[in-house]
């Protein structure tokens, strides 16, 4: 009993990254009624995704140094009432303009957890237990991709778009309440500072994990993005792209648990097994295109590796920069979302050149350039020896 209260803490950080992936990406599905209510073109709607992924890479790093000094616990707390009550000024925006920004508050907010929560996501937890939390905080990110989007979809369809951010927002105070509870007073510690900067930006090992998080989500995006055109353009319905949608969210869970429990163990082995995976379904992804049966079982690994990559990736910034954990966090969390706009823009570059059916290749030639940079880490893995004969 007393090794599950020792987690509730991970596990209250794990529903606030479902929390706040689903705000997120919630706009998805809300676009068309939010274009209807104020009478606007659904691709002109869409900039409030650009907008929100562009805020969170530009204030991530600057937010984090303003708040290197205060404790955590007040930290969390107070970044949860911004985003309760944006979500409020979400729900009552007369116009787009106020739509835009109330979400500029739900953004800063975006860009302060991640930047602190893995690493307080491994403080509180059991002692050597630091891939197992930031499985769990991954976790609760693929979680909202079957339950929280497809669920605030549904919300907003029956209740009005407007619904679906006032839900949000409630289950975030209770979210809020039991990070108050649970949470004790935690100190900023190793959070780091402006002068950090110069100092955690000669390290190789940290560069390279930026190098390898930019080229692998412009590369993923680049594809994931468009895969609902490129799946129907080979005569899948809406239906079935949602059903493939909902298993590579559904799969993620999957990786978490995957890195939780070998990741640790063998490091170069579980970041450059997914990392070909995930290479191999993108250029193969028009022969899965050919049976629904095929392109179920794409899904699911792409799901899974994934969620691996970036577990990986995660966990070995924290390795080379642990004393600057936060901001080394919120420069991360800036070059993911520089990364899902450049793959969004590949992805656009390449449907509209030469037509969506495209975009596989060009995302796995995007993620061979990061096969590429893991070649030193190579001889590190060992393989098992041939017993003698």
């Amino acid at each position: 009993m007393r090794k599950f209260h020792s987690w509730l803490p991970v596990a209250a950080l794990a529903f606030a990254s479902f929390i706040f992936q689903t705000t997120e990406f919630v706009p998805i599905g809300l676009l068309t009624l939010i274009s209807e209510d104020f009478q606007m073109n659904p691709a002109d709607t869409g900039y409030v995704m650009t907008f929100y992924a562009w805020t969170v890479a530009a204030i991530s790093l600057p937010l984090t140094i303003a708040t290197a000094k205060i404790d955590r616990k007040k930290l969390i707390i107070a970044l949860f009432l911004v985003f309760i009550a944006s979500h409020y000024l979400v729900f009552r925006a007369p116009n787009y303009e106020s739509l835009l920004a109330a979400r500029l508050g739900v953004a800063a907010s975006h860009a302060l957890f991640w930047a602190i929560a893995v690493p307080l996501a491994v403080r509180v937890a059991p002692e050597n237990s630091a891939a197992k939390a930031i499985g769990a905080l991954i976790a609760g990110g693929s979680i909202a991709a079957v339950l929280g989007v497809p669920g605030g979809s549904f919300l907003g369809k029956e209740f009005g778009w407007r619904v679906t951010f006032a839900v949000i927002g409630a289950v975030s105070a209770a979210v809020m309440f039991a990070l108050w509870r649970l949470l004790p007073s935690l100190p900023a510690k190793n959070s780091g500072s402006l002068r950090s900067l110069p100092v955690i930006l000669r390290r190789p090992a940290v560069l390279w994990v930026y190098a390898m998080i930019a080229i692998v989500v412009s590369g993923e995006f680049t594809a994931y993005i468009y895969v609902g055109p490129f799946f129907e353009h080979y005569g899948f319905d809406k239906d079935h792209v949602n059903l493939l949608l909902l298993a590579a969210g559904g799969a993620g869970l999957l990786g978490s648990y995957l890195y939780g429990r070998f990741g640790e163990a063998r490091p170069a082995v579980t970041l450059i097994a997914p990392l070909v995976s995930l290479t191999a379904i993108l250029l193969l992804l028009r022969l899965a295109a050919s049976s629904m049966f095929f392109a179920l079982a794409a899904s699911l690994v792409w799901g899974t590796v994934v969620v691996m990559i970036f577990m990986s990736l995660q966990a070995k910034l924290l390795n080379a920069a642990k004393d600057a954990a936060d901001v080394a966090n919120s420069i991360y969390s800036s070059i993911f979302n520089v990364g899902i706009g450049a793959g969004a823009f590949i992805g656009s570059l390449v449907s509209l050149s030469t037509g969506a059916e495209f975009v596989g290749y060009a995302g796995s030639a995007i993620l061979f350039c990061s096969l590429l940079l893991c070649l030193p880490i190579l001889r590190s893995i060992r393989l098992p020896a041939r017993a003698k004969k």
